[in-house]
């Protein structure tokens, strides 16, 4: 599967959902088992959901954050996450501004 076609996966139990633009994809591991393996363009923003940072359209920094992806999905970023999030965010933003 190639990585860029994944906009975010969510755990589903002890299985994980892959939210991809082909479709969803359920895969019979635990999202943990994907959080080291998969590139430094993804980011856990919560517990349950790994989002891949070049799917992501916007985002809004409010009292709580939330992502909305390139498919329209919208996420909730976790209170703990906000700040690496906005940190992550940043650096896509300068990258494409050079």
């Amino acid at each position: 599967m190639d990585l860029h076609t994944i906009f975010y996966l969510e755990a589903y139990g002890k299985f994980t959902k892959w939210y991809t633009e082909q479709g969803i994809v359920v895969t019979r591991n635990a999202l943990s088992n994907y959080a080291e393996l998969l590139s430094k363009t993804f980011f856990q923003i919560r517990r349950s959901y790994i989002v891949n940072l070049a799917q992501i359209a916007s985002w809004e920094e409010d009292s709580t954050y939330i992502a909305t992806l390139k498919n329209d999905s919208k996420l909730l970023v976790s209170y703990r996450q906000k700040a690496n999030f906005l940190k992550q965010m940043q650096k896509i933003v300068r990258l494409h501004q050079k």
